[in-house]
C-alpha cells in the first residue's frame, strides 16, 4: 500500500550535553513553486544535488532521490501561514511510490554521535489531519 505523506517541518536537534542543544538541521522547504518538482538538478537516481537548503546555517541541504518515482513536489498545503515567525509557504508531497530525501555523504550530520538527539516533524497524512512528532 502506498503511503502518502506530506511533510512540513522537519528539525533535528542534537543534545552535546544536558545543558546544552544545538539545531543540527532545519528543512523549511520553501524553496517553491507550487506544485513544481523539488529539483533533482538532472543528476543520476542517487546522486546528491541540494533542491532543499538547510535553514539551521550548517549547509546540509537535502537532496531528492529522483525528481519522478521518489521525489517530492512543492505544494501550498501547510498547517499554518507561520512557522517561529517566518512565512509558511510551502510544504512537500511525495511524487511516486519510493519519496526518498538525504543528505550529501560528505556533510558533518552523517557522523554526530550525539549522546542524545531529538527529531521534530510536523506531517499532513492523506487521510488525516496535520499530526507532529517529536521523539528522543
Amino acid at each position: 500500500m502506498r503511503r502518502n505523506v506530506l511533510f512540513v517541518l522537519c528539525v533535528v536537534a542534537c543534545l552535546y550535553s544536558v545543558a546544552s542543544a544545538d539545531t543540527v538541521a532545519y528543512w523549511r522547504f520553501e524553496e517553491g513553486p507550487a506544485n513544481a518538482n523539488v529539483s533533482h538538478g538532472g543528476l543520476p537516481d542517487g546522486r546528491y544535488y541540494e533542491g532543499t537548503a538547510d535553514s539551521s546555517g550548517n549547509g546540509y541541504g537535502l537532496s531528492v532521490w529522483t525528481e519522478g518515482w521518489a521525489g517530492y513536489a512543492y505544494k501550498t498545503d501547510v498547517g499554518a501561514a507561520s512557522v517561529s515567525g517566518a512565512a509558511n509557504n510551502f510544504s512537500v508531497k511525495n511524487t511516486g511510490g519510493y519519496p526518498a530525501m538525504f543528505t550529501d555523504t560528505a556533510d558533518g550530520i552523517n557522523s554526530i554521535q550525539p549522546a542524545a538527539f531529538t527529531v521534530e516533524a510536523s506531517f499532513k497524512l492523506e487521510n488525516g489531519g496535520y499530526k507532529t512528532i517529536v521523539g528522543p
